[in-house]
């Protein structure tokens, strides 16, 4: 892909704060798509800070567990592409909690934390993105198209 591919493409990035996150928003605004990021913690001194790309893309502050507000911005900002980075990358804190590290185990936790079922969560996110064109990347890749095909051009 050519960075003309994503001009005013708009991108949803969770992890936007993280190594790769920080990194892959930077190229992003550069090659001028519209970029929402979802952030838990500030973290002053990361690159995402650094750079300034706080004041380059529209910040949504808050959890990924937070299934309402992950709707609410997939839907809210008419996202295209999700790129999911948000994860704990710290080898010992992953070790010791891993569950912090799946999104789908993010949404069992929460779901059953409030009763309900972590399938409820996973399809009203499921839902925000189809509503908006979006196909799930991996069921996609199952069945010979989108990013996993590898027949398709890198």
């Amino acid at each position: 892909m050519t960075p003309d591919t994503w001009k005013r493409r708009r991108v949803f990035i969770t992890g936007c704060t993280g190594l790769v996150g920080a990194w892959l928003t930077d190229w992003l605004v550069a090659a001028g798509a519209d970029v929402v990021g979802l952030i838990r913690d500030g973290v002053p001194g990361s690159n995402f800070y650094r750079r300034g790309l706080d004041r380059r893309i529209v910040v949504v502050r808050g959890d990924i567990e937070e299934s309402s507000l992950m709707e609410r911005a997939l839907n809210e900002y008419e996202i295209e592409v999700v790129f999911h980075l948000a994860a704990q990358t710290i080898v010992g804190i992953a070790n010791h909690g891993p569950l912090s590290t799946l999104f789908h185990q993010h949404c069992r936790h929460l779901e059953s934390a409030r009763g309900g079922s972590a399938g409820e969560t996973r399809e009203g996110i499921r839902h925000g993105l189809e509503r908006q064109g979006v196909r799930d990347a991996r069921r996609a890749a199952l069945h010979g198209r989108g990013p996993a095909d590898r027949t398709a051009p890198l």
